[in-house]
């Protein structure tokens, strides 16, 4: 067997889903798992909104975690000539989208959660995830339709407007930005929409890096390194040398305890885009509107009605109706 013959068949087994792993190894598993663990930096990042921190330095913190620990590995791995070094159009895609998501999402994001609540601005971020992911997948990434996940980002958008009018009908956050006028409200809509536009395009150049066999370890350092470096850059200027003491200690600690979490969360979802498609991930991301909405309930102690409840069990329908699509049946070359 030729050179070239034998690598394609290597790709073509690395890329190939792994039905032996069972749950453990699905794209539902490591749903699940990111949705989770994207959840509890998502409770880290209010309670950091809850204690008055500034907006970008909290966010760095977070993101460089996953940059720190990255870092060495795909560094190692060149020197060792295990991570390919002629796949920098790739590299350069997922760290200029990266840098977009940084600027226009990551900021805007905690913006919604000191204007909105946690639950409001996790609704309003995945109904703009859930229709721009669609979009991609079919779009971009020219991935085959399929039937069931569509009714499951049906129903999942169905849960998310089921919370948003449960959280109209009782929530205080509401209230407040009514004293702002509707432009408040109409900014927190559009902005969760940008946010949501700018994850799914963010998961989409990660979908595309798998596709093209970049190693599980180069997007992990290159997203968040992009958050290290524009939200470092943003901090800077915001504080100057200031910055080592603008936080308190309690703040670093519930930042670092969000940077943790958003490292699990964000290679459950690499690993997740390696097994199934963009808009089936992005539906089992979506159960972070009704984990955000529970814990908006307990922990924060924000109100709830039949309508949240509906919407938390809309979810869970959702996730049992989709059915998910692995590479097998999707894999095409970008």
């Amino acid at each position: 067997m030729s050179n070239t013959n034998k690598n394609a068949v290597e790709v073509i087994n690395a890329d190939a889903p792994h039905p032996s792993g069972g749950f453990l190894s699905s794209g539902l598993f490591y749903g699940i798992v990111a949705a989770l663990f994207y959840t509890i930096s998502a409770l880290c990042v209010r309670q950091l909104v809850e204690m008055k921190s500034p907006y970008a330095l909290p966010l760095f913190i977070r993101e460089s975690v996953a940059a720190f620990v990255a870092l060495p590995i795909v560094i190692w791995g060149l020197i060792r000539h295990t991570i390919p070094t002629n796949q920098w159009r790739f590299w350069g895609l997922l760290f200029g989208v990266s840098c977009l998501m940084q600027v226009l999402g990551n900021i805007t994001y905690i913006w919604l959660f000191d204007m909105a609540g946690i639950a409001i601005a996790l609704s309003c971020v995945w109904t703009g995830g859930l229709f721009s992911a669609q979009t991609f997948d079919l779009l971009c990434l020219k991935e085959r339709f399929n039937v069931r996940t569509f009714i499951g980002l049906s129903i999942v958008l169905a849960a998310v407007c089921c919370i948003g009018i449960g959280l109209g009908l009782s929530a205080d956050t509401l209230t407040s930005l009514s004293k702002f006028g509707t432009g408040a409200i109409a900014l927190v809509i559009l902005g969760g929409l940008l946010v949501g536009i700018m994850n799914s395009s963010t998961m989409a150049s990660v979908r595309v890096a798998h596709k093209n066999s970049v190693p599980f370890w180069v997007p992990i350092l290159l997203v968040p390194g992009s958050g290290t470096i524009v939200l470092g850059t943003l901090s800077w200027m915001e504080h100057g040398s200031g910055i080592f003491t603008a936080l308190t200690y309690e703040q670093f600690g519930v930042a670092l305890v969000a940077g943790i979490a958003n490292l699990i969360a964000f290679a459950a979802l690499v690993k997740g885009l390696g097994t199934t498609s963009l808009a089936y991930m992005n539906l089992l991301n979506a159960s972070q509107v009704a984990l955000g909405a529970l814990a908006g309930i307990l922990w924060f102690k924000e109100l709830w009605n039949g309508f949240i409840i509906a919407g938390i069990l809309l979810t869970i329908v959702a996730i049992l109706t989709a059915k998910q699509k692995d590479d097998s049946e999707s894999k095409q070359e970008l």
